[in-house]
């Protein structure tokens, strides 16, 4: 009786060349998460950190874009901003008191709207997809064209469309961009405009985090909707609402295409920001150290601002 030998099965090859990715296993190759991190490293390197050497170089030496040389000038230009008797300290101190004050402005009633919209989308009324998908389409918008939009609204009476309308109800025209507190509301309405669909949806998703069941309690225990908010909705939202505060007075603090498209940092300058006023300073004047000089100390003061808040939020975590 004939029977077949078996031919041999080749040894599968298991070594492999040094450095080779394992097939099918490329999550596990040691160099993986440096490779994906390296393009962000890359352009944090060249826009942050050397962007950020070379503006502390600029504000040391007497920079002209027109001018080769660039003489050495040390600390001249950070000993004129805390100088009263220079005109840069007046320009410093009373752009970042302007900002201060829109901070103080916009930030809380973005916040309380944001928080009492998301509310009201996340319950069950009819219609609330329409209504979400209203309250986003801000957020898509460029800055240009909301800011745009808005002068158009508030422009000079006989001209904008509101003062057109309180003109045919019979109520006396504003002059928006002229009389004081007018130009920082218009330039507040822009802002808040704009920002709603993003502090929405980041409270939305904050809602929807929290378990039903803490609700379900609530209720057997007859609470009423004021105590549901104060005992559940609250606690449950409290790193949202911290990360909510953070972002929202940032962007605050980097205002500057508002103002400067809305009223041009009027009437005088008690609408100019400190961004506005660095770019100003920078490249209308030309005074391009003076500018980078005020742009380091600012950058300074929010990134103090940023460890205070980030603490803030990894003690929140912990």
């Amino acid at each position: 009786m004939l029977t077949s030998r078996a031919q041999p099965v080749p040894a599968r090859r298991t070594r492999r060349r040094a450095g080779m990715l394992p097939r099918g296993r490329y999550g596990e190759h040691p160099l993986l998460p440096y490779l994906m991190v390296l393009p962000h490293f890359f352009f944090f390197v060249i826009f942050v950190c050397y962007a950020a050497v070379f503006s502390f170089w600029i504000s040391l030496h007497e920079f002209d874009f027109l001018i080769p040389h660039k003489p050495f000038v040390g600390l001249r230009q950070y000993q004129a901003i805390f100088n009263p008797t220079k005109l840069l300290h007046d320009y410093f101190w009373n752009s970042l008191y302007h900002t201060f004050v829109f901070v103080l402005w916009s930030a809380p009633v973005a916040i309380v709207v944001s928080v009492l919209l998301a509310l009201l989308l996340n319950s069950k009324v009819r219609g609330r997809d329409v209504f979400r998908s209203i309250y986003l389409t801000p957020w898509l918008l460029s800055v240009a064209a909301a800011s745009l939009l808005w002068r158009l609204i508030f422009a000079d009476p006989d001209q904008g469309i509101l003062n057109l309308l309180l003109k045919h109800l019979g109520i006396p025209q504003v002059s928006f961009f002229a009389d004081m507190p007018w130009p920082w509301l218009t330039i507040t309405a822009d802002v808040l405009w704009q920002g709603l669909g993003f502090n929405i949806i980041v409270v939305l998703a904050g809602l929807q985090g929290i378990p039903s069941i803490l609700y379900e309690a609530a209720a057997i225990d007859g609470a009423g909707w004021w105590a549901n908010f104060r005992h559940v909705t609250l606690p449950g939202l409290r790193a949202v609402l911290l990360f909510l505060i953070i972002t929202q007075l940032l962007g605050s603090f980097n205002i500057f295409p508002q103002a400067q498209l809305m009223t041009q940092g009027g009437p005088g300058d008690e609408t100019t920001p400190m961004m506005m006023r660095i770019y100003e300073i920078g490249f209308q004047d030309y005074h391009v150290g003076s500018a980078a000089a005020m742009s380091f100390i600012f950058g300074l003061i929010l990134a103090v601002f940023s460890l205070i808040s980030f603490r803030l939020l990894r003690t929140e975590r912990s």
